[in-house]
């Protein structure tokens, strides 16, 4: 991809991009820190061309792959992650292999 980006890496930055350029979205600092968090703990980052067009790039590779990425699609994901660690947590809660893992998985 020949587009220059800026990377979003604090939720101030994610809020200040919305409120330029989504009127929809208006993210308190905690879920625009939800949403880069994830992002980041699945290997990607977002980030936004000069004219606020939004892209995803895989940063578990070097020259990861760049792909147009709206924040909706962020979102989506973000949300899907999310009920696949509920799913996990409640499966080894209903399961666990002693009470401390109860435990764990119970909070």
């Amino acid at each position: 991809m020949d587009k220059e980006l800026t990377i979003i890496a604090e939720p101030e930055e994610l809020i200040a991009w919305a409120d330029t350029f989504d009127i929809l979205l208006n993210p308190s600092i905690e879920d625009a820190a939800i949403l880069l968090n994830y992002m980041e703990g699945h290997d990607y980052a977002i980030g936004i061309d000069s004219d606020g067009k939004m892209y995803r790039q895989d940063v578990a590779e070097e020259n990861g792959e760049i792909e147009p990425y709206p924040i909706d699609d962020v979102i989506d994901i973000v949300c899907e992650w999310n009920y696949e660690l509920i799913l996990d947590a409640e499966a080894h809660r209903s399961d666990p292999k002693d009470f401390n893992d109860y435990n764990e998985y119970q909070s």
